[in-house]
């Protein structure tokens, strides 16, 4: 991965692995955990054309997952999860993670945490 930020917001995010469980949770041996990026609100891009949520939803279902589990990264993304039904699990303010002295959180501009998100199927 090129982008040392990236590498950085991914590695945040994987911290969470150890918050909750999302099979006990919804009562269910395996769940998917989908990945998306949709928060520019600057840059035209194919991938505001559908909802990430529906997308998320439509792929675990073509799978056969019986729950699905999402990263909001973004203002944006966060919203869209929420419009779609997806249950609000756990927040990760970015400030909370601190990286070489400096948090993460001074860099995502208007977007302050990530937000896990989980949906039964």
């Amino acid at each position: 991965m090129t982008s040392k930020h990236t590498k950085n917001l991914f590695e945040f995010m994987t911290l969470r692995a150890n918050e909750f469980n999302c099979s006990k949770m919804y009562g269910i041996e395996e769940n998917i955990l989908s990945f998306s990026n949709l928060c520019s609100k600057k840059v035209p891009s194919p991938l505001f054309r559908r909802p990430s949520a529906v997308d998320a939803i439509d792929y675990a279902k073509k799978l056969g997952f019986k729950a699905v589990n999402v990263d909001g990264t973004g203002n944006y993304s966060q919203r869209n999860f929420e419009k779609h039904g997806f249950d609000h699990i756990l927040e990760m303010p970015y400030d909370s993670y601190i990286l070489n002295g400096a948090s993460i959180g001074s860099k995502t501009g208007e977007h302050r945490s990530c937000k896990v998100y989980g949906r039964k199927l």
